[in-house]
C-alpha cells in the first residue's frame, strides 16, 4: 500500500482498516520526501447527478478541497518552510489554496487560526486575505493542476500527496446504491489516477467491492483492489509483535506466557494456551474482526500479566 500507486482496501467493520490508514500515515510523515497526508471522506454529491461524469467531477472538487486545506495546514504549522520558498512557488501554493477551497477560506480556516500562535497565525491571516495572481486557467483540467501543484510542493520538501478516505460505512449503510454510483463514477475516470504525484489510499466497506471492482480504474489496474482478511494465525502474530513492542522484547511469542509448570508437563502441553483459545473460539464459524480478538487478548494479558515483565 506504501508504494507508488493508488488502492483501495475492503473490509468488514472492525477489521483494521482504519489501523492500516494510520500506519500509513505515520509511514508517510517519517518518509523520506515526505508526503502531505489528505484526509478525504467522500460523500454523495449535492447538486450534481451520482452516476456518470459530473459525479466523478463533483468527488474530485472534494479531493481538491481536502488537498487545499491539509496544505492550508501544512503550511501553518512550517511557516519557515513557506517562507524560505522562491516567489513563484509562494503564488502557486497560495493560488492552490485559494482555487480548490470550495468555501469562505476566512470561515474554513478559523478554527485553524484559533489554535495557532506566532508565526503560523501572521502567515495564516496572510494566506486567507492576500490577492493571488492566476496562476492556471479557472477551467484549468485536473491534471494540470496536480502536476503545477506538485512542482511547488517539491520545493519545500514534499515528494507526493497521498489521499486517505475512510469513514464511509455510516454512510454505505444508508444510501448504499448512491455511494457505489457515484464511487464508481470517479473510479472510473482514468485521469484522476493517472498522476505521477497523487496517489490514492482508500479503506471503504466491504459492501462496495463487488460494484467498485467493475469500474474502468480498477479493470484497468489504475486502482488495485484488496480485501482486508484474517486468520487466526496472522491475527496471533499481530497480537505478538503488538506485545513485543510492548515489552522491549523482538524475539516474544505467545508460549513465553506459559508458566515454567506448564512448559514441563507434556500433556498440558498439548492443549492450547488461554490466548490460543480467545482466538479459536472467536474465529471458529464467525467473520473475524480485529478488534474482536484484539481487545480480549489484551485484557487477558492486563489481568494474568500486570505491571510484571514478560521474560522467555
Amino acid at each position: 500500500m506504501a508504494g507508488a500507486r493508488s488502492i483501495v482496501v475492503y473490509g468488514q467493520p472492525g477489521s483494521g482498516k482504519t489501523a492500516l490508514l494510520r500506519a500509513l500515515e505515520h509511514r508517510a510523515k517519517f518518509s523520506t520526501p515526505k508526503r502531505l497526508v489528505v484526509h478525504w471522506r467522500p460523500a454523495l454529491p449535492t447538486d450534481a447527478p451520482v452516476f456518470g461524469t459530473p459525479a466523478a467531477r463533483a468527488q474530485m472538487a472534494q479531493v481538491m478541497d481536502a488537498c487545499a486545506m491539509a496544505l492550508l495546514e501544512h503550511l501553518t504549522y512550517s511557516p519557515a518552510v513557506y517562507g524560505q520558498a522562491p516567489e513563484w512557488a509562494q503564488q502557486t501554493l497560495a493560488w492552490f489554496i485559494k482555487h480548490c477551497i470550495c468555501d469562505d477560506l476566512a470561515v474554513r480556516a478559523a478554527p485553524l487560526l484559533d489554535k495557532v500562535k506566532g508565526p503560523g497565525r501572521v502567515l495564516l491571516r496572510e494566506l486567507i486575505i492576500q490577492q493571488v495572481r492566476d496562476i492556471l486557467a479557472i477551467d484549468a483540467p485536473v491534471d494540470t493542476v496536480v502536476a503545477r501543484l506538485a512542482e511547488a510542493l517539491s520545493v519545500i520538501g514534499i515528494g507526493g500527496i497521498w489521499v486517505m478516505a475512510d469513514g464511509v460505512e455510516r454512510l454505505a449503510e444508508e444510501e448504499p446504491d448512491r455511494l457505489a454510483a457515484t464511487l464508481k463514477a470517479f473510479f472510473s475516470n482514468l485521469a484522476y489516477f493517472e498522476q505521477s504525484s497523487l496517489f490514492y489510499k482508500l479503506a471503504l466497506p466491504l459492501s462496495l467491492q463487488h460494484e467498485l471492482d467493475e469500474s474502468v480504474g480498477v479493470a484497468r489496474r489504475r486502482v488495485f483492489s484488496h480485501q482486508l482478511q484474517w486468520t487466526p494465525e496472522l491475527l496471533m502474530r499481530v497480537v505478538e509483535r503488538r506485545i513485543a513492542s510492548a515489552v522491549a522484547n523482538d524475539d516474544f511469542k505467545i508460549t513465553d506466557l506459559y508458566s515454567p509448570r506448564i512448559k514441563k508437563s507434556k500433556t498440558r502441553q498439548q492443549k492450547s494456551h488461554p490466548v490460543s483459545g480467545v482466538v479459536d473460539r472467536r474465529w471458529r464459524g464467525h467473520t473475524v474482526r480485529m478488534a474482536d480478538i484484539c481487545n480480549p487478548v489484551s485484557n487477558y494479558i492486563s489481568r494474568t500479566v500486570g505491571s510484571r515483565a514478560i521474560s522467555p
